[in-house]
């Protein structure tokens, strides 16, 4: 199967008067939790509230350990940390919390998973 992609127009960040062609991948909408849920029973032995009570204590867990500082491994699907950006300041001294603008979860593909997206092919709409 073939990934559709439209054609986007965006300007060059370096100059703003110049502006390129981009391939921009189409969506076709977004895999609720209850989805999965319902293939994971599918192709497993493990029942609705099984699946429903790991995946809500997954997302719990991930989200206690990364605002721990620990980056959170899920070995072939790969590794969620937290991201932040962040005002610079010309002294080391002057930097403090109040320098962060934003945090976010970063998401490292593993191997596995990398392959295979490498694998995609594209289409044009």
């Amino acid at each position: 199967m073939k990934v559709k992609f439209k054609v986007q127009e965006r300007t060059n960040p370096q100059n703003r008067d110049e502006k390129k062609y981009y391939v921009q991948p189409i969506r076709v909408g977004t895999i609720q939790r209850t989805q999965l849920e319902t293939e994971i029973i599918e192709l497993t032995s493990l029942s609705k509230s099984d699946v429903r009570g790991v995946l809500v204590t997954l997302s719990d867990l991930i989200a206690r350990y990364i605002s721990m500082g620990y980056n959170v491994s899920l070995d072939d699907v790969g590794t969620l940390s937290l991201r932040t950006t962040s005002e610079g300041s010309d002294k080391p001294e002057d930097v403090t919390a109040f320098n962060v603008k934003s945090v976010s979860v970063g998401f490292r593909a593993a191997p596995v998973l990398r392959e295979g997206i490498e694998k995609i092919k594209f289409e044009k709409e």
